[in-house]
């Protein structure tokens, strides 16, 4: 339970910096985002999905 709260606090902190530090640049890519078609989306995301476990997989292994 704590490596699970520490990993949603990392990526809390790691979200809230583009908008805390480039809000005009993330505000634009935002709506790049609302503009793109939802199949791209599901793309990125399982993209995105696949990264991620690639990477936990390689922590679980390091640990």
């Amino acid at each position: 339970m704590k490596l699970f709260l520490l990993v949603v606090g990392f990526t809390l902190l790691i979200e809230g910096l583009m908008p805390f530090f480039l809000p005009e640049t993330y505000r634009k890519i935002i709506r790049r985002i609302a503009a793109t078609k939802p199949a791209a989306l599901r793309q990125i995301g399982l993209g995105v999905i696949i990264a991620g476990m690639i990477i936990l997989y390689i922590a679980k292994e390091l640990l």
